[in-house]
C-alpha cells in the first residue's frame, strides 16, 4: 500500500551507500565558496551605493 513511500526510501539508501567522504567534502567546499561568493557579491553591490543628502532651499 505505501509503494510510493517505500521506493523513496530505496533510492534514499542508494544514494546514502553511494556518497563517499570525498564526494560530502568536494559538495561541502563548493558550498562554502558559493557562500563566499554571494557575501563578496552583496558587499560589493551595498558599498557602490551613494550617500543621498537633502538641502533645504
Amino acid at each position: 500500500m505505501n509503494v510510493m513511500g517505500h521506493s523513496i526510501q530505496e533510492i534514499l539508501k542508494k544514494i546514502n551507500s553511494g556518497l563517499t567522504y570525498r564526494d560530502c567534502l568536494s559538495i561541502g567546499i563548493t558550498v562554502l565558496f558559493l557562500l563566499i561568493f554571494f557575501w563578496y557579491i552583496q558587499g560589493e553591490i551595498s558599498e557602490n551605493r551613494f550617500p543621498v543628502t537633502y538641502t533645504e532651499k
